[in-house]
C-alpha cells in the first residue's frame, strides 16, 4: 500500500456520525461504546439509521454523503471499493433519495461528481487511499451491526454474512491493488 502523508493529496480520512431521532449526529467514537445508552434513551431506533459519512483529502478536497446505513456501507464502502481498485467507474445510487454519485478513477486518483439530480462540486481523491479508508470504515460498521443487534433484537443483522463476503472481496482487492 502506499504510504500516506498529510498535504500531499493521497491521504484520505473517512469520518462517519449516525443520524439519531433527533437530527442530532452521533459520532463513530461513540457508537460502540454508548450502544446500550444510546439504544435506552431512543436516540438510535434499528428503523430509522441514517449515516453521514465526510470523506476528506488532504488536499481539502471533502465529500458528504448522507444516506441509509446499510445501503451505504454495503454500496459506498464494499461494492465500491474492489471496482474502483480495478480502475473502472462506478455509480452509487443514493438509498434514501433520488440521484447518486460517479466515482470514475483517473490514474492513481478518482474523481467523484453527482449524478442527476444531485449536484456535487467535482472532487479527487487518492484511489488507493480512498479504497483502504472505505474499507476500514465498513469493518468497523460491520462490527457494529453485530453488536448493535445482540443489544438491541429489533436490529436485523440478518446481511451481515452477505456484507462479510463483499468485504473479503474488497479487501482481496484492495491487496491485489498494491
Amino acid at each position: 500500500m502506499p504510504e500516506r502523508q498529510p498535504g500531499d493529496g493521497t491521504a484520505v480520512s473517512v469520518h462517519a456520525a449516525l443520524r439519531s431521532r433527533d437530527g442530532g449526529d452521533i459520532p463513530q467514537a461513540d457508537w460502540i461504546p454508548d450502544l446500550e445508552h444510546l439504544v435506552a434513551d431512543g436516540r438510535l431506533d434499528p428503523g430509522f439509521l441514517l449515516l453521514r459519512l465526510t470523506l476528506t483529502g488532504s488536499d481539502g478536497s471533502e465529500l458528504v454523503v448522507l444516506d441509509d446505513f446499510g445501503p451505504t456501507v454495503q454500496n459506498l464502502c464494499l461494492r465500491l471499493v474492489p471496482v474502483v481498485a480495478a480502475g473502472e467507474a462506478y455509480v452509487y445510487e443514493y438509498w434514501a433519495h433520488q440521484g447518486g454519485l460517479r466515482f470514475t478513477p483517473e490514474e492513481d486518483r478518482v474523481r467523484v461528481t453527482g449524478v442527476a439530480p444531485v449536484e456535487v462540486e467535482p472532487t479527487t481523491f487518492a484511489r488507493a487511499a480512498l479504497s483502504v479508508e472505505l474499507l476500514a470504515f465498513a469493518r468497523t460498521a460491520i462490527d457494529f451491526m453485530v453488536t448493535f443487534a445482540a443489544i438491541d433484537q429489533r436490529y436485523d443483522s440478518g446481511g451481515v454474512p452477505h456484507l462479510e463476503d463483499l468485504y473479503a472481496t474488497a479487501e482481496a482487492a484492495v491487496a491485489e491493488s498494491g
